[in-house]
């Protein structure tokens, strides 16, 4: 039986954590000062109702740069427990609006990233909520922007509505050497999938479908050499293991910790014990990401 004993000492990348909740429920309460009632705080929070109440008392809470500060720290905190040296931070384009401005926003990550440099490669990543209203001219400001590392669009509709915007987006991102990942969890056609990948050109998939995968899909992802990352949502690890059978290039990563209460180590070792991989595979794995 694998333990998380057998991954905690090894270094890892974690190729994609929100930094605004990637603390333990605990540390959220004592950082915002509120308790939500209901809310698990040893189990996953999948009621979305309860994760939309973690919003809006994160955005009640945040009104200066240091309240930022101290949020993401609870995150880069808990990845550096874990072994964690390279961490793709993904940041909310929400957050913005605390800063008035692409610019100054871009200075605050700066700061965060060189702050703890001694200690953790954080790489910021915006992160794009395709079903809120953004302004997608501010948006292109961050891609255009050398200091962040990556682009990641979430929600369902960057397939039907402004694709235009966000293959701008996307394409300039690609320009300037970002990295680009869709979340795919959202995606409910095969159709949408193979859209997204023509139209978008993705470096990586976050959360692919087992429902939505298929020949056309995996000769797709194959031909454009196109990452799948997989973050404790994942409930199908059979498909996980269809994955990598299929030569499809893997990565883990943590998502939410405050959602999915899962660490690398403990996902990897969850992974293990569904006796689909073995503990020698995930230690190759967090190796050749290295």
């Amino acid at each position: 039986m694998a333990t998380v004993a057998d991954f905690h000492r090894l270094s890892k990348i974690d190729y994609l954590n929100n930094l605004h909740l990637g603390m333990t429920y605990r540390n959220f309460v004592r950082w915002s000062d509120f308790l939500i009632p209901g809310f698990p705080e040893n189990s996953p929070c999948l009621d979305s109702s309860l994760r939309d109440e973690v919003s809006f008392y994160t955005d009640l809470k945040v009104q200066t740069k240091q309240d930022f500060f101290n949020l993401v720290y609870l995150s880069i905190s808990e990845s550096m427990a874990d072994s964690v040296k390279v961490l793709n931070g993904a940041v909310a384009f929400d957050f913005c609006k605390k800063f008035q401005t692409a610019a100054n926003f871009i200075e605050v990550l700066k700061e965060i990233e060189e702050k703890y440099s001694n200690e953790i490669k954080i790489r910021p990543t915006l992160k794009i909520n395709s079903n809120i209203e953004e302004n997608l001219s501010l948006a292109e400001a961050f891609v255009d922007n050398k200091s962040i590392y990556g682009v990641y669009v979430v929600g369902n509709k960057f397939t039907s509505e402004k694709v235009e915007n966000y293959r701008n987006i996307l394409k300039i991102g690609r320009k300037n050497g970002l990295r680009t990942l869709l979340e795919c969890r959202s995606l409910s056609k095969t159709e949408d999938l193979l859209f997204a990948l023509k139209t978008y050109e993705p470096e990586a998939l976050k959360d692919l479908p087992d429902e939505l995968y298929s020949s056309e899909v995996e000769e797709l992802i194959k031909q454009m050499d196109v990452k799948i990352v997989l973050s404790p949502a994942t409930q199908n690890l059979k498909f996980m293991r269809k994955l990598a059978d299929d030569g499809l290039k893997l990565n883990l990563c943590t998502d939410s910790f405050l959602f999915y209460k899962k660490s690398l180590s403990e996902f990897a070792a969850d992974i293990c014990n569904s006796a689909l991989f073995t503990v020698e595979e995930m230690k190759v794995l967090f190796a050749t990401l290295l």
